[in-house]
């Protein structure tokens, strides 16, 4: 993995600069408003099992009101066979059809897709919460609402070292958080997007402490032992 400039990136979307090691921060970090918004599909990237309208125009025969993506990540239409869909926007598959349309078949085609079920729209969370897994979300996420809706941290979880990883072209990406500085407005809340995973840090040595005393005799019970 190409490691890039963490300090410069990482203070620009108020994440920590001392990443684990092979951890990069995110290129072009955005931040938004705390309120959770709609999904956008413009941007949302098709995936396997969502639900499509296609509408190919003056071409009756190669409109879709619901067209089904495959578990394999494909649509298939008349003329043009089947064409990967899987990590596409809708306005790139779009152009994908195009092309293949005009390729053999039409004249400056146009045609129009859009998204009628998003079933990919999902975040993952792991680490030290109530509920770790894999979330449907019905719209944009703020970090600090992925752990509410993961069941808030469990104990000895570290809120000041929370980990964000993102696939961005085939490359992995992380940025770190402290979730105390933005309970306090010490720092922005982050904006999360489709198929981010976050990872909550977990105090080993004070769970380590806890595990031994709950592992020592009661007072008692030594007291007894020692007559």
């Amino acid at each position: 993995m190409t490691v890039v400039s963490v300090a410069a990136l990482l203070s620009a979307c108020g994440a920590r600069s001392d990443l684990p090691v092979g951890a990069a921060a995110f290129p072009a970090v955005t931040v938004a408003s705390p309120a959770p918004r709609p999904v956008d599909l413009e941007e949302y990237q098709i995936g396997p099992r969502d639900i499509l309208m296609v509408s190919v125009f003056n071409e009756p025969g190669l409109t879709f009101e619901q067209l089904p993506v495959s578990s394999g990540g494909t649509i298939a239409m008349p003329l043009i066979g089947t064409l990967p869909a899987s990590g596409k926007t809708a306005a790139e598959l779009a152009n994908d059809i195009n092309a293949r349309l005009n390729t053999r078949y039409l004249r400056n085609a146009r045609t129009a897709v859009s998204v009628v079920t998003a079933t990919n729209y999902t975040v993952t969370v792991d680490g030290a919460v109530i509920k770790p897994g894999i979330y449907d979300i019905p719209g944009r996420l703020m970090l600090s609402q992925a752990l509410a809706v993961a069941g808030g941290a469990a104990q000895f979880a570290k809120m000041n070292e929370i980990v964000v990883f993102r696939d961005i072209n085939g490359q992995r990406y992380a940025a770190r958080f402290d979730m105390n500085d933005i309970r306090t407005g010490q720092a922005p809340d982050f904006q999360l997007r489709q198929r981010d995973t976050v990872v909550v840090g977990y105090n080993s040595a004070a769970a380590f402490f806890r595990d031994i005393v709950t592992t020592l005799p009661s007072a008692a019970a030594v007291f007894v032992a020692l007559r």
